[in-house]
C-alpha cells in the first residue's frame, strides 16, 4: 500500500530532492521532522494552506540563491517570503496588536514600538 503524505510531508520531500538529499536515509531522519513542522506551521498559513504556492515560492527561493551562491533552506524561504511581504497576510492578536516572529518565538509589536512575549498559542494568531 502507499504511503499518504500530508502537504507539509510533500513540500519537505520536494525541498529534500532539491537539496540532493534522500529523506528515507535514516541520517537524516532527525532534520527531516523539523523540516516537516517548519512546512506546517511557518510556510502553509503563508500561502492559506495552498502546498502549490509554498512549492512555486520553494522554487523561486532556490533559483534566487542558487544565483547569488547562497545556501538555503526552508527557513530563508519564510524569512524571505516575509522580508518581500508578498503575502497579504500579517499575524496579529485577538486585540489587534501586530506580532512578529523572531525564531521560534512570537513578539507584539507594542503601540510605543517596543516588544513584548506573546504567550498565546499559534491557534490564537489571527492572520488578516
Amino acid at each position: 500500500m502507499e504511503k499518504k503524505f500530508t502537504d507539509a510531508q510533500r513540500l519537505c520531500n520536494y525541498f529534500f530532492r532539491l537539496k540532493g538529499w534522500d529523506w528515507t536515509d535514516p541520517k537524516y531522519k532527525p532534520i527531516y521532522a523539523r523540516w516537516v513542522g517548519v512546512a506546517k506551521r511557518d510556510l502553509l498559513p503563508l500561502a492559506d494552506g495552498d502546498a502549490l504556492v509554498v512549492k512555486a515560492k520553494i522554487d523561486e527561493i532556490k533559483k534566487w540563491a542558487d544565483k547569488e551562491g547562497l545556501s538555503w533552506n526552508l527557513g530563508t524561504v519564510e524569512k524571505r517570503w516575509l522580508e518581500k511581504n508578498e503575502t497579504k497576510k500579517e499575524p496579529f492578536t485577538k486585540e489587534g496588536d501586530k506580532l512578529i516572529k523572531r525564531g521560534t518565538n512570537w513578539l507584539i509589536l507594542n503601540w510605543d514600538g517596543r516588544f513584548l512575549d506573546f504567550n498565546g498559542s499559534e491557534s490564537s494568531i489571527i492572520w488578516k
